[in-house]
């Protein structure tokens, strides 16, 4: 998992970029929303579409791999942000069997006893 803070500037555009790997874009509104345009092109299905207005606080948006974004701030006065998460990997770290091992055991339990101590 990357997680990294998009934000752009009052009025500006960003450069078109393209997700490598299924994301989740996570709206961060000051004043309760955002306003803004985005153009959106999936490479798979060959969708265009842009999309304009305001946007909520706390609005999520999932965006399949090869997908590509440009984003315009559409207000004159308000810094646009987005908190994203791009999914690097489609193997899970831990098998089934672990985490109902570690779920059914102490080790959670111990492991947080000693960090409060």
């Amino acid at each position: 998992m990357k997680v990294s803070d998009f934000r752009l500037g009052p009025s500006q555009t960003s450069v078109a970029y393209k997700h490598e790997h299924p994301t989740v874009r996570w709206q961060v509104a000051y004043n309760g929303t955002a306003e803004h345009s985005v153009k959106i092109a999936n490479a798979a299905t060959g969708v265009e579409d842009e999309i304009c207005g305001n946007v909520a606080d706390r609005n999520i948006f999932f965006v399949e791999a090869g997908t590509t974004w440009e984003i315009t701030n559409r207000s004159n006065n308000t810094e646009y942000r987005q908190i994203v998460f791009e999914v690097l990997s489609n193997k899970p770290k831990y098998t089934e069997q672990d985490t109902k091992h570690v779920c059914q055991s102490n080790i959670l339990y111990r492991c947080r006893h000693r960090a409060s101590v």
